[in-house]
């Protein structure tokens, strides 16, 4: 079963990488929602693949979008577990 539980700090640096990310990800043609990319992120965070949210959320936009479009392409929904041997950048 997927855990969603972050602290209150954790799930205020997710918003944040969303609101940065999900314009991007629909101008190269994803078809995500807020809600879906925020558990994708949240799911990873706290199911095995800690990221280092903060430095996430300031990254440049080559290694910010690497990890946000390679967490969203590559996420198992059923585990929260990514899949294809990804590695967020910003990875703990």
């Amino acid at each position: 079963m997927v855990s969603f539980h972050v602290s209150k700090e954790d799930a205020a640096l997710i918003a944040d990488i969303v609101a940065r990310a999900l314009p991007r990800l629909h101008r190269a043609g994803a078809s995500t929602t807020m809600q879906e990319l925020s558990m994708d992120i949240t799911a990873v965070h706290d199911n095995g693949m800690p990221l280092r949210l903060f430095e996430l959320a300031v990254a440049h936009d080559f290694d910010f979008m690497h990890d946000v479009a390679g967490i969203h392409a590559n996420i198992d929904r059923r585990t929260g577990h990514l899949r294809n041997c990804f590695v967020p950048r910003c990875a703990r």
